[in-house]
């Protein structure tokens, strides 16, 4: 370690050191140190998503850091249909490949997210289809069930294409993402329009013909709201009764820092309510929002609003005050997680640096975002050094 780097790793370690319950010098440099797989390595996994960035570009700095911290990964997009497969006869598979030879050089569990989703998959899947299900409709003729058939068809080769060629080294996959809305109705999707409730169930029953060994997930945001958390136990449930296992459950956990939203309270209920359901529970994509809430801007960008500053208030580096904040909040959700250690398979943040981050871009193009543990210069922030303490 160059001493500009130690120093800067031990001035990090002093500025949290009223979180920590120091017991001895060794200990403390031990936890200084060790990456957070070490760590946690009693615990669960700890792990990150992977962009398609760092994958093309091979950035070495980033995969080293990855490397160091984390002992599971996971595609950000790569595996994502339209990224992998965006034409019937067209596959883009070398991303993934790279993915796959990073995560087994390392030893580590991979993650494939995700295979049926209502986003990042190919317009072309659905429109031919919908055409041919609303003529069929409109003159009751008996190819009504064709294109359906068809869709299915095509479902049933991406995923087994997919598992086929990646089994042997990704071992956990996020079948299905984002089929409930939050009141625990069905989402409107172009797979539910097409094949109603069953497509998840056949996401499911592919995907374990594909790979019996798997551990295959359901994941999903907002599992905190209860109406929502006990649809999809009930709509897994009805899959497991049809012969179907489901593993467990991804929590994606996108958490606000200043709303409270999800309470840890709220949290815990979910992870305990998943787990007396016979799920094992993940936490996916885990990062903490500093930003104000700007959905009702979505698809903008924050260069057409005339005071930027109240969206975009920290363009020029987090305030001390903010980052102690994010800090009491990162190390108040691990906390929980540690406690319900006997449950959580994973704990898993959505990117490694804040510079990757999709909340940097999400809902509005151009702010500038601090949801993770590293910096922008690939350095471990406070809140990095918070969440080491709990292991101290």
């Amino acid at each position: 370690m160059s001493i500009n780097r130690r120093y800067f790793v031990i001035k990090s370690a002093l500025a949290v050191a009223s979180l920590i319950s120091l017991k001895n010098y060794a200990k403390t440099e031990h936890i200084v140190e060790s990456g957070l797989a070490e760590i946690f390595n009693e615990d669960f996994l700890i792990g990150t998503a992977i962009s398609n960035k760092t994958l093309v570009e091979n950035d070495a700095a980033m995969l080293s850091l990855i490397s160091k911290e984390f002992n599971a990964v996971t595609t950000e997009n790569a595996l994502k249909w339209s990224e992998v497969h965006p034409e019937p006869d067209v596959w883009n598979f070398q991303p993934v490949d790279r993915f796959v030879d990073f995560g087994r050089s390392h030893k580590m569990s991979m993650i494939g997210h995700t295979l049926t989703w209502h986003r990042q998959t190919p317009e072309s899947l659905f429109s031919e289809t919908i055409k041919q299900v609303e003529h069929c409709n409109s003159c009751h003729s008996f190819r009504r069930a064709t294109p359906r058939d068809e869709l299915i068809s095509r479902l049933q080769s991406h995923i087994c294409v997919l598992m086929d060629r990646y089994k042997q080294d990704i071992d956990t996959w996020d079948v299905a993402n984002e089929v409930v809305e939050n009141n625990g109705k069905w989402r409107e999707s172009d797979w539910y329009k097409i094949l109603g409730p069953e497509f998840l169930e056949l996401s499911f029953r592919f995907a374990r013909e594909a790979h019996p060994r798997g551990c295959l997930l359901y994941n999903d945001f907002h599992l905190e709201k209860p109406k929502k958390c006990d649809s999809i136990i009930q709509k897994l449930k009805t899959i497991q009764n049809r012969g179907i296992k489901v593993d467990g459950v991804g929590i994606q956990c996108h958490i606000k820092l200043d709303s409270g939203s999800p309470t840890i309270e709220e949290l815990e209920t979910a992870i305990i309510t998943l787990y007396k359901s016979g799920f094992r529970v993940h936490i996916t994509e885990l990062d903490i929002d500093v930003l104000p809430e700007a959905w009702i801007h979505r698809g903008r960008h924050i260069d057409t609003f005339p005071n930027k500053s109240e969206l975009n208030p920290y363009k020029n580096g987090l305030p001390n005050q903010i980052s102690q904040k994010l800090s009491a909040r990162y190390r108040a959700v691990f906390d929980l997680f540690i406690k319900h250690r006997d449950k959580i398979d994973r704990v898993a943040l959505w990117g490694t640096t804040d510079d990757e981050s999709w909340k940097n871009g999400l809902p509005i193009a151009g702010r500038t975002s601090y949801p993770l543990l590293f910096d922008r210069n690939k350095l471990p922030k406070a809140a990095y050094y918070a969440v080491k303490s709990l292991k101290s």
